[in-house]
This record gives structure tokens, sequence and C-alpha cells, in this order.
């Protein structure tokens, strides 16, 4: 008998919480409401930890809510949920800086070797303009192309050239293309192509964190919403209460 009565009332519930967001959602206040408030994923945190932790702490919403099946078991289930997205968010406002910062850095190493690169280029196609046998080997004849795998492949082409031979070394040394700065350019080289490496790992996994904060914020979202509804319904005649759990009640 105990059972059918719970089962009775579970449906009466949900047919009652049904009915109110149906109504709800045709009203244009609710309308507006729900376009206006929370906007940032910050803001829902906010709102989801205040709603949570006041429907435990408050001693009459507590006891009202727990008529609706949300005791302090099912809000604590609520805050699990609540931590897991935090932590899906903090991880991904980490994941999106390290992506920054591996960028910056990319980017600085790639605009250093551009620069150094296309001068020595220039004074090396100036220094073999009749020899296209030497501007083959530097890779000088027709336009560089714009990919950074085929930057990378002509950089280090036109370096370890210069480098393996002293006749084309020694031509180059008076347009301060020296030993050092040929050394150089070539660990910038490989410096290079590891912060790339680096940029696009910590890309992918700022992308996996979206992913996974996506499907927190979708599942809390979801939870919410019918706790929400039970609220608003359980406390109707209660405005200052629905007020401490972060709803706003129009006057």
């Amino acid at each position: 008998m105990y059972l059918v009565n719970e089962i009775g009332l579970n449906i009466f519930l949900k047919l009652n919480i049904l009915y109110y967001l149906y109504y709800q959602l045709f009203t244009s206040e609710f309308l507006k409401q729900s376009i206006m408030s929370y906007k940032s994923e910050k803001e829902l945190l906010v709102f989801y930890k205040t709603f949570l932790e006041n429907a435990k702490r408050n001693p009459i919403v507590a006891s009202i809510l727990a008529v609706y099946m949300y005791d302090v078991s099912k809000i604590d289930e609520g805050l699990a949920m609540y931590e897991i997205t935090k932590k899906s968010y903090e991880l991904k406002v980490i994941k999106d800086d390290n992506t920054k910062t591996a960028f910056i850095n990319y980017k600085k190493l790639y605009t250093n070797l551009y620069d150094i690169y296309y001068k020595d280029r220039e004074k090396s196609r100036l220094v073999f303009t009749k020899d296209l046998e030497i501007l083959s080997r530097l890779g000088l004849i027709g336009r560089p192309s714009s990919s950074l795998s085929s930057f990378l492949i002509d950089t280090d082409k036109f370096y370890k050239t210069i480098d393996s031979d002293e006749n084309i070394k020694e031509k180059l040394v008076r347009l301060k293309i020296n030993q050092e700065h040929i050394s150089r350019s070539i660990v910038l080289i490989k410096d290079l192509h590891s912060a790339y490496i680096e940029y696009i790992n910590q890309k992918g996994e700022s992308q996996n964190a979206t992913v996974v904060k996506r499907a927190a914020f979708d599942r809390i979202a979801e939870w919410m919403f019918d706790i929400k509804g039970v609220a608003r319904i359980a406390l109707k005649d209660h405005p200052q209460l629905l007020e401490s759990l972060g709803i706003v009640v129009k006057s």
C-alpha cells in the first residue's frame, strides 16, 4: 500500500511540475528571464553553488524540498555534479592559458626565424645570382612556400647546406653569415619545430577539455532545470526563500 502511494505521489508531482514549466515557458516574463539570466559559465557556477548550498543549509527550504523528493542526499548529488562541472571549467581555463602561452612562444620563434631566414636568403641570392647549381642546392629558385612544414624544411635545407659546404660558407662570411650565425639558426629551427609540436599538443588538450566541460554543463543544467521547477512550485508562497536560492522573484 505504501509503495502504491509513493508511486502515485511521484506521478502527481511530476505532472504538476510539467504543467508549471509548460505554463511558464509560454509567458513572456519567463522567456525574458531565461534569455537574460546566467549568460556566462562563471555566473552559472555561482548560481548552482548558491542554490544547492542554501537548499541544504536552510532548514525550512530543506524540509519543504524533502517532501518533493529532494532530500539532503538528493541535494548532495547535485553538489557532486557541481564539483565535477567546476573542475571541468577550471581545467578548460588552464588548458586555454597553456595553449595561448604555447602559441605565443611558437609565434615568437617563427617570426624571429622568418626575419633571419629571408634576410639571409636575399643575401645568398645576391652572392650566387649567376650560380644556378648553388641556388638550387640552397632552395633559392622560385618562391618559398607559405606553409609551416615547407618553411621548416626549406630553412633546415638552407642552413645545413651552407654549414656543410666551406666554399659557400666562405663567400657568405662577408655578409655576416658566419659559423656562429649558421649554428644559431639551426638551433632556432629545432626550437621552432618543438614549439609548434607543443602548441598543437596543447591545442588538442584544450579542445578535449571543451568537450568534457560542455558535457558536464549539459548534465548539471538538465538536473538543475528539474529542481528549479520543483522549488518554484514548492516555495511559490515563500518568495524570500526562492530569493535565497538565487531565483529572482518578480514583485
